[in-house]
């Protein structure tokens, strides 16, 4: 038991093992009974060195290689997977290698699943993203699911800047994800998928390249920097120098604004900015 275990899990330990000691003592007796009846009836057969005087003291004392659990002793069987520990041996390391392909493979089915999940999930992103790009110069257009939501008493183009504000820091959000997973990623496929499948890596491959694309397009490659900042929003929007008129009145007067000077406004610019 050694330094792991303390003097109370020991002493329990020990107390579990004393109240088994009669029914332990009681099968080793049938067990010398039965040994000596066959012994009689077979005198000329010995397998392994033993007597059949088993005692209490020596079972507990017993390894888990002695010649008495080996199975010749009761099945009279001289197959090597019966009697030849070395063939028993390997008969374990290849059950456990057999359990390690397993394993493999449910990391390579589970790794397929993140990387399709990674890659579907960034084009969704992305998509909207482009999605609110091109409804943002379309103020005609009738029937858009942003003419539904109702955000406050946002105008059109507000909503879509906030929608696209969120959207753009769940894409960098991920695309940091990506970045953290890749090393990773592209290592368990290496070594967990088949040959056949080690050629689909360059899907990956093509997500990292996507990655660093957005990013140098939004001038925020080395991080996720100020995503709030009115340059970058215009940048990901194309707005055109949007002052904040067509907001409406109604929503104002809700937020409860009220006028602050202009060494205020100067500080909490960052702050103001969509």
């Amino acid at each position: 038991m050694g330094a792991r275990l303390g003097t109370k899990l020991k002493e329990k330990i020990f107390m579990a093992i004393g109240d088994r000691r009669p029914a332990i003592i009681k099968l080793i007796n049938h067990f010398n009974q039965f040994y000596l009846d066959y012994v009689k009836q077979f005198p000329n057969q010995k397998l392994a060195d033993f007597d059949g005087k088993l005692t209490y003291d020596t079972f507990l004392a017993m390894t888990l290689d002695d010649p008495f659990w080996n199975d010749g002793l009761y099945y009279h069987c001289k197959a090597p997977w019966a009697i030849d520990p070395h063939v028993q041996t390997g008969i374990n390391c290849i059950l456990l290698l057999r359990r390690i392909q397993e394993e493999f493979q449910l990391l390579a089915q589970e790794l397929s699943c993140a990387v399709v999940w990674a890659i579907s999930y960034h084009q969704l992103l992305k998509s909207n993203i482009d999605y609110l790009q091109s409804l943002f110069h379309q103020s005609d257009s009738l029937g858009s699911i942003i003419d539904d939501l109702h955000m406050a008493g946002m105008n059109r183009k507000n909503k879509i800047k906030c929608i696209a504000r969120e959207l753009r820091l769940r894409l960098f959000s991920h695309q940091r994800l990506v970045q953290d997973w890749s090393d990773n990623v592209k290592w368990l496929w290496r070594v967990c998928q088949t040959n056949e499948n080690k050629q689909h890596i360059s899907k990956w491959n093509e997500l990292i390249d996507k990655v660093h694309e957005v990013r140098r397009g939004w001038g925020v490659e080395n991080g996720l920097g100020d995503l709030v900042d009115n340059k970058v929003e215009e940048e990901g929007l194309d707005v055109e120098g949007d002052d904040g008129e067509d907001a409406d009145d109604d929503w104002i007067d809700k937020i409860g604004y009220a006028p602050v000077n202009q060494e205020n406004v100067n500080t909490n610019d960052g702050d103001a900015s969509l």
